[in-house]
């Protein structure tokens, strides 16, 4: 078992404090609050206050980008899965032209192709 398991609540209490302040977010709240507090006149919102000095941007709704990220997350899997399913389908269909004979009328056909689309490209 790890020793998380036997701390008491008033030591992980103390181990959160000291990661707070060992990771500057003490000192960070402590400028902001202190901002607020010399502030001639209080601005009426004090959390969008605290979140541009903290540098977040106001005025975003993280509910609504959640939803569009989750949206986009389900859109990915759909073009994954079709790009997966194309794949399949280009190489089901480069064995299937292997295992046929070319003849002479398919081959002149296919030299003719790679002649135009050599002399189109760029």
């Amino acid at each position: 078992m790890s020793t998380a398991a036997y701390q008491t609540p008033d030591s992980k209490k103390e181990e959160f404090r000291k990661y707070l302040e060992k990771s500057g977010v003490v000192d960070a709240l402590t400028k902001v609050l202190v901002g607020l507090y010399e502030e001639a006149d209080k601005p009426p919102n004090a959390v969008d206050y605290v979140k541009r000095f903290m540098g977040a941007p106001t005025g975003i709704d993280v509910d609504a980008l959640r939803a569009e990220n989750e949206e986009l997350k389900k859109k990915n899997a759909e073009l994954i899965k079709t790009i997966e399913e194309l794949n399949k389908r280009v190489r089901s269909s480069r064995r299937r032209r292997k295992r046929r004979k070319p003849n002479y009328y398919t081959l002149k056909i296919e030299v003719a192709a790679s002649l135009v689309a050599v002399s189109i490209a760029p």
